[in-house]
């Protein structure tokens, strides 16, 4: 069925709710729903996160689709639009840069391949450059999806976490 932003935010909310962790790690698109239900709950505290290869605006996203599959300008505004009214948000708003400067984490790795094809490391760049709490390292190979089962990788994740 349908899902959005909000529902995959309301997920992760009551995992966290439920489990109390005080460590994290997402992966593209989860970073966005985490980072939003963190931002909304400044009650959990997660002392150490990790995000594979974050997004940061929802515009930039909806830009490099439209351009991957040739909608016109016209068309993105009425699809902009429809999704705006869909979820009651305005799209310029969906930044994880901005939802990163309500978060409770005391420390924060962004990790993302300089190469990726799915989410341009300058999204992660910037999400890293507005959240003093975080570091980045930015590493080559794994592509977008590699980048979760490559070893040197987890021994970063593992290196960070302990």
């Amino acid at each position: 069925g349908k899902t959005n932003l909000f529902d995959f935010s309301d997920v992760v909310l009551k995992m966290i709710r439920e489990h109390d962790p005080k460590k994290l790690i997402s992966h593209s698109f989860g970073g966005v729903a985490t980072t939003y239900a963190l931002s909304r709950n400044k009650d959990i505290n997660i002392e150490k996160y990790v995000l594979l290869t974050t997004p940061d605006k929802f515009s930039e996203r909806i830009d490099d689709i439209v351009q991957s599959v040739g909608i016109t300008n016209k068309v993105k505004s009425i699809l902009i639009k429809n999704i705006e009214k869909e979820i009651k948000f305005n799209v310029n708003d969906a930044n994880v840069s901005e939802f990163v400067k309500e978060v409770n984490v005391n420390k924060a790795l962004i990790i993302h391949d300089k190469n990726d094809q799915v989410i341009s490391i300058e999204q992660s760049i910037n999400v890293n450059n507005h959240w003093p709490a975080c570091s980045i390292k930015e590493i080559e190979g794994t592509g977008h999806f590699r980048i979760l089962r490559t070893k040197s990788v987890n021994q970063l994740i593992l290196n960070f976490l302990n």
